[in-house]
Formats: structure tokens, sequence, C-alpha cells
């Protein structure tokens, strides 16, 4: 994703939902759902699903077993942030950030028990204090079993099961959001009599959530949320204006986006194809949002996040309908450069309609004229939905292209950043469409400390990608779903890949038999379980991802060593560097450490193997 360097992008005035940005909205118009003539090539109906009654999962076997019903797992808590670097943050990346990305220790430990049935679990609680949400990064993942997620009250909702090599089935991705400022991993081998103490996946890193714009069920709002003369006509509640979007039948969604370094949110729509295509969904969002299948794999969904009436209560808990997420897209195509900035995703409708309804809109491609009324939805630097409304207006957008993006001049309500992403509409009714994806704005360049701020200036302007200009990019997908299908297909592989292991210089030649198996010498290659040792003694596992692609992914070698006597254990972590932790201290033969009643112990090798012996002896 594109990041760093905000400062030219701001000084671009473009919309930047991962950095810096403004972002328009939907307009304030008493609308209904646009249904367009399905045989004019350049307009698409709008359809629509009803709710699906959710499943209710129970778990009386295959669920998590020591949730509640054994000691505390092993605690790994995490600096508490300091508030001058959360400003820093916040400053960095604009108001549409959610929180920051933290890495966690090399080896952070987990206990193995045993229950009373006999089930063998792995445990590790991970805590950051004051923490809104969490979300982990799993990589290697590779698991005979199941992997659960939940927060340490039982009342909490459960996460999972992960299994096998993930959700993208490559062993690499996000988590979905566990609301709380802790998160328990468990781990269930299938065999627990088989299982060894070795983890069959790495934690990276943990999405921490501190902005007060994530909402969480643990806060209690006032009756009345805002009221629309306070806010001058800036923030309007898309409530209000029922025709442009209902909870039970959203098109628009708020995104969630985590990469190696923030949360950052956006704004997306669902739209309509020429074409039933069944049991899949269409995204549009802002290229700058989302440019890889990376980082598609690891979105999360928010669909119905708007207040029940107009102006009502913002506490999401006390609505009669809870939130609805879904997690992952596939990416189909995305540009980002002067000339166009949009992505269009492919979400899993059955995904979506287990947790909510949903409405696709329809779309024209004709020019868009100075003068054009338009109107938008979004979220707003992560804020439940408000609408905007204004007209198209001749400006020129630095460093883009005229030929490519429009400009909306807003009248009554606002965009800010989150907002990138949201879809702009001309028409009123029935004849409502989409003619564009709202990019950027001019808010930097607005007066801070004018009297309602740059975002409810009346001289606000925000760029849009005008969808007769990207046609030619998603008319396939549009028109045909066959061409849907084959970008969303796994590409054609080399009969023969040679994958490079780690940091060292040794390689091995992977060879493609005719039955689709992958073959290494003699022996037939698994992905996550073929395993490759080098001179140095580095082990790797050789992994297929989704897109077709081959590496060697390093196997952390772990040891546990006794303290001298004692009953008390500790565990090293052979980095692919070849350096030894515990924990994230290095190791070195002669290193000090002590047990739970201050005795110490000096670490040393003895035969290639760590040893502890007690200081003195």
């Amino acid at each position: 994703m594109p990041h760093g360097k905000w400062q030219a992008w701001f000084d671009s005035h473009r919309y930047n939902c991962r950095v810096r940005c403004l972002i328009p909205i939907l307009g304030l118009i008493s609308l209904a759902w646009s249904s367009l003539a399905a045989d004019v090539s350049d307009r698409s109906e709008s359809t629509q699903q009803g709710r699906r009654d959710r499943a209710t999962a129970e778990f009386p076997d295959s669920g998590p077993v020591g949730r509640g019903r054994l000691l505390l797992p092993t605690v790994v808590t995490l600096p508490a942030l300091d508030p001058e670097a959360l400003d820093r943050m916040r400053a960095e990346h604009g108001s549409n950030w959610l929180g920051p990305t933290r890495p966690l220790p090399i080896d952070i430990g987990g206990t193995w028990a045993w229950t009373q049935k006999g089930k063998r679990i792995w445990r590790v609680t991970i805590r950051a204090t004051a923490a809104r949400a969490l979300r982990l990064r799993f990589e290697d993942f590779n698991v005979p079993g199941a992997v659960w997620l939940y927060s340490d009250e039982w009342r909490g909702p459960l996460i999972g099961p992960y299994r096998g090599t993930g959700p993208q089935e490559d062993g690499s991705f996000w988590s979905e959001f566990v609301l709380a400022e802790n998160v328990t991993v468990e781990y269930v081998p299938d065999d627990e009599a088989t299982a060894s103490e070795w983890v069959p996946f790495q934690i990276r890193s943990v999405a921490q959530i501190v902005s007060e714009r994530f909402p969480v069920p643990s806060e209690r709002s006032k009756a009345v949320g805002v009221q629309p003369r306070s806010l001058a006509g800036c923030h309007l509640d898309v409530s209000c204006y029922p025709e442009l979007q209902t909870r039970d039948q959203p098109s628009v969604a708020r995104l969630y986006i985590t990469d190696a370094d923030a949360t950052t949110t956006c704004t997306g729509f669902l739209i309509n194809p020429k074409y039933d295509s069944g049991s899949h969904l269409l995204l549009l969002t802002a290229g700058h949002c989302i440019d890889s299948q990376e980082v598609a794999s690891g979105v999360s969904f928010l669909w119905n996040y708007q207040t029940e009436e107009c102006y009502g209560n913002p506490d999401w808990e006390l609505w009669a309908e809870p939130l609805a997420y879904t997690y992952g897209a596939t990416l189909v195509v995305a540009k980002y450069d002067r000339d166009d900035d949009f992505a269009l995703l492919l979400l899993n409708e059955e995904d979506v309609a287990e947790v909510t309804g949903w409405w696709a809109e329809g779309w024209d491609t004709a020019a868009v004229h100075p003068r054009a009324k338009v109107f938008t939805v979004s979220h707003p630097s992560g804020h439940f939905k408000r609408a905007a409304f204004g007209e198209v207006v001749d400006f020129r957008w630095k460093d883009t292209s005229s030929a490519s993006f429009g400009t909306i001049q807003w009248r009554l309500g606002t965009t800010e950043p989150g907002s990138s992403g949201s879809p702009v509409f001309k028409g009123a009714g029935k004849d409502r469409f989409v003619i564009g994806i709202l990019t950027g704005g001019n808010g930097s360049s607005l007066d801070d400390e004018s009297q309602w701020g740059p975002y409810c200036d009346s001289d606000l302007r925000s760029s849009f990608n005008r969808l007769d200009h990207i046609w030619d990019a998603i008319e396939p997908y549009m028109e045909r779903e066959s061409a849907l299908s084959a970008a969303t297909m796994a590409p054609t592989v080399p009969s023969r890949v040679v994958v490079q292991l780690g940091i060292t210089d040794e390689t091995v030649t992977l060879v493609l038999a005719e039955d689709g198996t992958w073959w290494l010498g003699g022996a037939l290659v698994r992905s996550g379980e073929t395993a490759v040792r080098t001179e140095n003694g580095n082990v790797y596992r050789l992994a297929l991802a989704s897109d077709g692609t081959w590496t060697a992914v390093y196997s952390v070698e772990r040891v546990s060593v006794g303290l001298g006597t004692s009953s008390e254990r500790i565990i090293l972590a052979r980095s692919e560097d070849g350096r030894w932790w515990l924990g994230d201290a290095a190791v070195q033969e002669g290193t000090v450490v002590s047990s739970s009643n201050g005795t110490k112990y000096r670490l040393g090798l003895l035969g290639g193997r760590w040893v502890a012996v007690q200081v003195g002896e």
C-alpha cells in the first residue's frame, strides 16, 4: 500500500486513505434504489438481496476446549503506548488512522496442557492495555487441527476455527478482530496423543486499535447522538434519508485495512454487473486503499454501521441489529496513478448474506458535465454512515489527469479521510446511478482554525475517478462472468521452479508432474509440510502461495532447557541468522538466567546442546 512521503501526496490535493487524505461522501437527498434499464449498454440495474437467518453455531466437541476451564495460559503483555507517539502517528496518517501494528517477540512462549477430558491444547494470551480491539498476523500457518481466538471473558464471541494453511491457503493471514484488550490463541491438535510440543504457526505481529472511531461493545453513548443544527450541515446522518441507505440492505461498507504499519479505514460499495454471478459480489473502492491481493486478503468489511433512526443513538450495542462483518476479498483489477485510482474486488455473496442483506448499485458510463447535481454516502473518518450533496464544478487537480478525474463542490454535508472509495451518485429516486469513485480533496489547503474546520469549509472540494474513464479496465468483469472467473483463477505455473532458501545462497529446484503434483528429487512436495535443511543447519518449509509461487519459510528452531535439577524449563529459539533468543533477549554461552525463586543459572553448549548450570557449581 502506498504510504510514507505523505507530504508530497498532501500537496497534490488527492485523497490517500492509507496516509493523510480527504474524501467525499453521499448526498442528502431522499433517493430510492436505482433500477435502470438492463438493455442499455452503459447502464446496469441495481439488485438487492434480503437478509438470511444466521446459523447459530454450537461447539460441543469441535470448539475450543480450554476456555474458562484451565489455569490461565502464558500472558504476553505489550508495553503501554506513549501518548506523544500516538499523537505523532495520528498526525502522520490522518483521521482515518485507527491504530498501530506492533511486532511480537520471536518466541511468545505458550503453555501446553491436558484437559480433564483428555484433550491436549496449547494456549497463549496477548494483552495490549487500553486496546479497543486486536487482530493477529499469522505466518508459517500449517495446522493439523484447529486454532481459535477469544477474549478472556466467557461471554465474548469465538473466532475461528482456522485450519490447514489458513483462509487464503497460503500460510499467512490477518485474523478477524477480537473486541477486547486481550486475545487468547488456542491450538487444538487433531491427534493430541501424538502431537509434539512444536506449534505449527508463528504469530508475528498484532494490530492494536486505539481510535475511538472503532465501535466496541463495552462503551455506552449518550441517548442522543448528533443534531443537524449543532453541526451546521457538516455531518448528515444517512438515516435521515432512508432511501439512500438502509441497515437491512446496505450497499456501502466501511473497510478496515491492516498492513505492517497501521490499520486505516476507507469506504467501498457494491456495484451490479450485467450478469447474475450467483455466489459472488463485486465491490469498488479507491486504488490507494487496496492495490494488491495481499492487502485485499486481510480487509475487514463492516456492512451496517449506521444509526437506526435519524440522528439516533450512535451506540451500536443498543441497536436492534448487530454489526455485520465479513473478511477477505479477491482483487480483480486495480490502478493507482495520475490517471486512475480504483480497485475492483470480488466478495463471496454467501458470506455477506449470512450476516446481512445487501444492495448492488446501478451505474452509468455517460460523461458527467459541470453543474450536474451529485451526492455520496460514506464513512468519514471511520464514523457511521453520513451523506453529502454537491455539484460537479471545473477544477484542475495538481499532478492528475483532468480527463479521468472530476471535482465536486459540496453544498450540504462533507467528506473526510475514510471516505475514499465511496460512490458518487447522479440522479434521484429510481433513476439513481453511480458515475464515479471518491478519491481526494482540498481540505489540506483549508484553514484548520476556521469556524467549522477544514472538512466543513464552504470551499471544500473533492475529486472523483470518473466511471466512464475506468470503464475500459473494468468492462470485461462487468459484462462477462467468464472474464471474472479467468481473472481470479490461479495463474499457469512453470514446470520447474528454483526456490531460494531464505538468507542463504542455497536453492532447491521443484519439478511439476503431469498430475499437478510437485517433486523435489524423488520426494513428493507438500506445501507447508516438506522441510529442507541447509548446510548451516537452518530448516525451511516449502510453501505454495495462492498466486502459484513457491517460497521457503524459515522454521524457528526451539529447544527446551532445564534449569539445573529444578523442575523449571526455558525455551530458546534460534533465528535465521543463527543467533539464539530467550524471549526478545539475545542469548549466548555464558548468559545468566534466573529461575522463579531467584536461583541463577549459566547457559552453555555441551555436545552441541544447550544446558543450564547453577552459578557456583
